[in-house]
């Protein structure tokens, strides 16, 4: 059915711009990263998924313009008999719009980023921080201008049943399209949050003028609206970056090296003075001349031949004999 609004001048019937799975990023270092990931393409199975999805790990998963181009309206793919548009809920698409006339979102790509919110190649995973980049066709007013156009970016950290999470709205402006009305366009950037489920999903709703829906799902007779699902990673701690030398120097022998002897050297002589001085002065280099006493070949006192109290005599002894007689003085 025709369009309500101006159509633009001789549009084509291919987007201008098809990007690769892989997304720009900056020129790599030497230094490897700590846990690359590939950029992956989405792929489609309604049986699994009513939206593409990336079901490995990744760095960038991208539903490319062979699965999202158009609307429902017009010729997009995957419509699954009933089901009017590539989301993963009951989001459907508005009824009018003419393909590379009217709004459309080309192709939709989720890429974790640096600390800088440039591309990088680790994992999406939880606790890292990624953004949405999608590719738009504006309707352009007066074949130039496409700010009736609005994209309201969201993030789900589950996907039965989603919770949607907006990531703001982004207003098209002249000069940010080509002269066919496509351009490509970013959310902010955000921190992946830890869900219920390891697959996450992110949307983008394309409206004619209005305001965002709290539903996430405006429903406009021109609105596309599509979803991305792809995996998250469990979160790892942080791993340092390998030099291209080792910290540390190896030696050619091992840490302890064990010997045939003990590790300290005996010597003759104690490892430490005494604490305390000998007793004894220190010995003279010769003998002393005579020894400090010496012993005799009798006793000092010669004992009696009796008694030290011998029997009295009749007589008092003139004077005591200083040596014991042969004879008691006195006959028995």
């Amino acid at each position: 059915s025709p369009s309500g609004k101006p159509t633009t001048l001789n549009p084509t019937s291919q987007p201008s711009r098809n990007p690769s799975a892989s997304p720009t990023s900056r020129t790599p270092t030497s230094q490897p990263t700590t846990w690359s990931a590939p950029a992956l393409e989405a792929t489609f199975n309604g049986e699994i998924m009513t939206a593409p999805m990336c079901s490995e790990i990744s760095s960038s998963c991208m539903a490319p313009v062979s699965l999202l181009q158009g609307t429902a309206a017009n010729n997009e793919p995957n419509q699954l008999g009933v089901r009017a548009s590539n989301t993963i809920d009951s989001c459907q698409d508005g009824t009018n719009g003419s393909y590379n006339t009217d709004e459309s979102i080309e192709w939709l790509r989720i890429v974790s980023v640096d600390p800088e919110d440039q591309p990088w190649d680790l994992p999406l995973k939880v606790g890292g921080r990624a953004k949405v980049i999608t590719g738009l066709h504006a309707y352009l007013a007066g074949n130039t201008d496409p700010s009736n156009d609005y994209a309201d970016f969201y993030y789900s950290s589950d996907v039965d049943p989603p919770n949607w999470t907006s990531l703001g709205t982004k207003r098209l402006a002249v000069g940010e399209v080509d002269p066919d009305g496509f351009g490509s366009f970013e959310s902010v950037s955000f921190n992946i949050a830890e869900g219920i489920q390891s697959i996450h999903a992110i949307r983008v709703d394309f409206r004619y003028q209005g305001s965002p829906s709290d539903t996430a799902c405006t429903g406009g007779s021109w609105a596309d609206t599509d979803d991305l699902a792809f995996y998250v990673a469990p979160s790892a701690p942080a791993i340092t970056p390998p030099t291209s030398i080792p910290t540390k120097n190896p030696t050619n022998l091992p840490t302890n090296n064990p010997t045939n002897v003990q590790s300290n050297n005996p010597t003759n002589l104690p490892s430490s003075p005494p604490t305390a001085k000998p007793v004894t002065s220190s010995p003279t280099t010769s003998p002393t001349p005579l020894p400090s006493s010496k012993p005799t070949d009798a006793p000092s006192v010669s004992p009696s031949a009796g008694p030290t109290t011998g029997s009295p005599t009749t007589s008092p002894t003139p004077s005591p004999s200083s040596k014991p007689t042969v004879a008691p003085s006195v006959s028995p």
